[in-house]
């Protein structure tokens, strides 16, 4: 798997030569806080560091600035 990386660069700037600000995009399906809950009639994507609620469940693909990587 490929790492992203969010980069604070203005529009006239390029990529390279810009690795050392660079920080790691976590998505959501990589955080060791993302949960799935099943249940017979539904299935929902939450976030436990946050505790969103069925109401405003995350995707898998989503990202924030606290997530934290899975243990491999």
């Amino acid at each position: 798997m490929s790492k992203e990386y969010i980069v604070p660069l203005s529009e006239d700037e390029a990529f390279y030569g810009y690795k050392g600000v660079a920080v790691e995009l976590v998505r959501c399906k990589d955080c060791k806080y993302y949960r799935i809950y099943k249940n017979t009639d539904w299935t929902v994507e939450l976030c436990g560091r946050f505790r969103t609620t069925m109401a405003d469940p995350v995707k898998e693909d989503d990202y924030c600035s606290k997530a934290e990587r899975k243990q491999q």
